[in-house]
């Protein structure tokens, strides 16, 4: 993504980086190597390390599953992160063992059953997942 490549601002990187990433793009390895900087000089700043954990998977294919749960350990479930982790086919079997894991312990989390959407590219368990999150909504505002 050229324009994370030429930030200047750290913050604005970082946005920019994760806003790549939910699209599901790969940043370039001066993109990557900035987020790296960024959250190695700031380890406190638990969404530069958010980022970088998130950026580094694609470029690292046996190291997803690794990744992932650490990711998921520190930060929670992110359905985008697991949807990038799911773009690797050669890791979803481990990822299926993450997930059984995540589906048993944090079921109330619909960010899981989108994991399990991605993993399986079943959309209707997404369609569900957002009907019920607007039913839920909507009762709650009226």
């Amino acid at each position: 993504h050229p324009g994370v490549a030429n930030a200047s601002n750290p913050s604005l990187l970082l946005v920019e980086a994760h806003l790549a990433i939910m699209q599901g793009k790969q940043l370039d390895p001066t993109g990557e190597d900035q987020v790296a900087e960024i959250a190695n000089a700031a380890a406190a700043w638990r969404y530069a390390r958010a980022v970088a954990d998130a950026v580094a998977m694609p470029g690292d294919p046996e190291g997803i599953p690794r990744r992932l749960d650490g990711y998921i350990t520190s930060f929670g479930n992110d359905a985008h992160v697991w949807a990038q982790a799911a773009m690797n086919d050669d890791a979803k079997p481990a990822l299926v063992t993450l997930l059984s894991r995540e589906l048993r312990y944090g079921s109330h989390e619909p960010d899981v059953w989108r994991a399990l959407s991605a993993l399986t590219d079943d959309d209707a368990i997404d369609t569900e997942v957002n009907d019920r999150t607007s039913a839920q909504l909507l009762a709650a505002l009226t």
